[in-house]
């Protein structure tokens, strides 16, 4: 689901902001200092700040969907607020602010987002997400987040993605992550001034058994 609207943010930029994806990019990883210093180019950074239950639009009662011969009573699905930290990343102070009110300017005029950057899923949900650039009373304090980020303060809003969480919806696939690959030092792996990694191919007990066994045969 946050994948999924997290494209979405990139594409209503691209289509609906005309930012040029070559350009500008679009990032969702916290911007700390070392990523700021990376930059290849300018970003626009949709940072996660928390997720909250909107209680304002909670409902209690259940509802009652009517098919042929039958009434079928289920819970209302929870709302809750996917909150970001939206800012301009770049080495220049005038192209952050370009930036920044480009977004701004695009951010507000869909308070739904246009049917043609969601995703099939996305589209489905009922209700539709929305959206909103929220006061500072509403969130939490940007400052206190760019001090904990280490970075000096810079310009950002607040913007607050509403969606639906459906209480009897049953999950199906099995939850895949994304996995690195673990790498090990290895005996006799000395190259030069460098050690070589080699991927953790056995259990690390194995190593040992192997190395004491060539050990006792010289």
């Amino acid at each position: 689901m946050i994948s999924e609207i997290h494209a979405a943010f990139a594409a209503l930029m691209s289509r609906y902001g005309q930012i040029d994806p070559l350009d500008v990019e679009v990032t969702f990883e916290p911007p700390t200092r070392e990523r700021v210093q990376s930059l290849l180019r300018p970003a626009i950074n949709f940072f996660l700040l928390e997720i909250q239950e909107n209680t304002d639009l909670r409902q209690t009662n259940r509802q009652t969907i009517r098919e042929p011969g039958q009434a079928l009573h289920r819970m209302p699905p929870r709302r809750f607020d996917l909150r970001y930290m939206v800012s301009a990343l770049s080495t220049v102070v005038e192209d952050e602010h370009l930036l920044l009110w480009r977004t701004l300017t695009t951010l507000i005029k869909y308070d739904k987002f246009p049917e043609d950057v969601l995703s099939e899923t996305l589209r489905g949900l009922d209700p539709a997400p929305t959206a909103r650039v929220l006061r500072s009373e509403e969130g939490p304090r940007l400052l206190d987040y760019w001090n904990s980020l280490g970075v000096p303060p810079r310009p950002a809003l607040l913007y607050a993605v509403t969606v639906p969480v459906d209480l009897e919806f049953t999950q199906i696939s099995p939850l895949v992550l994304s996995r690195s690959l673990r790498y090990t030092r290895m005996p006799g792996a000395v190259v030069g001034d460098k050690i070589s990694a080699q991927p953790e191919a056995e259990p690390l007990g194995s190593d040992r058994k192997r190395i004491s066994v060539e050990a006792d045969t010289e």
